[in-house]
């Protein structure tokens, strides 16, 4: 059931309150108690240009993560990811293999996925933005560093991200060589 949407509301604490219900829904069948995953994480691998297969794999990231976090002490613990509502596939054009729903786990959160689905599509510009400067924001993290040299005999040495180096005229104050890899 999607929640009663107040006009006054920010559309995206709509999308969140969806969210979170569908993420309750899905703890609390599987006996998780854990915090919402992110939306990073939800959103990981989805194609936001087709609600209605980013919804289907926003709730195959909610089972993963509920797989992730069942407590050790749970019945839940010792199953399977099939017991989960999971199976594996090989993907040809990624050539990996990718977690889906199964049959019976789509038809069991059939309002669950639908109700995210409408939400994706009220506010697909929104997730964009949201996930492109996320994922810019996380290639920064993960960006190359070298190590740098200078003209100086013997040189100077630095450790510098890649981009930095490009961008930026780094100039050894001793040498006045640039910096190079």
């Amino acid at each position: 059931m999607i929640p009663q949407r107040n006009h006054s509301s920010d559309s995206l604490e709509y999308f969140d309150r969806v969210v979170d219900q569908a993420w309750d829904q899905i703890s609390t069948t599987y006996d998780v108690h854990a915090p919402c995953p992110t939306i990073e994480s939800l959103f990981r691998k989805v194609n936001i240009c087709s609600p209605s297969e980013a919804a289907e794999k926003v709730v195959t990231n909610m089972l993963l993560e509920t797989v992730e976090k069942v407590d050790r002490y749970s019945n839940w613990y010792t199953k399977p990811a099939c017991e989960f509502g999971l199976t594996s596939v090989w993907n040809c054009e990624e050539k990996c293999h990718q977690w889906i729903l199964t049959m019976e786990s789509y038809i069991r959160w059939i309002s669950v996925i639908h109700n995210i689905q409408t939400v994706i599509k009220k506010n697909k510009g929104v997730l964009q933005g949201i996930l492109l400067v996320d994922e810019l924001m996380n290639e920064e993290k993960t960006e190359r560093c070298v190590v740098a040299h200078c003209g100086c005999v013997p040189p100077r040495f630095i450790k510098i991200k890649v981009s930095m180096l490009d961008e930026a005229n780094i100039v050894c104050d001793a040498c006045q060589h640039p910096f190079v890899y």
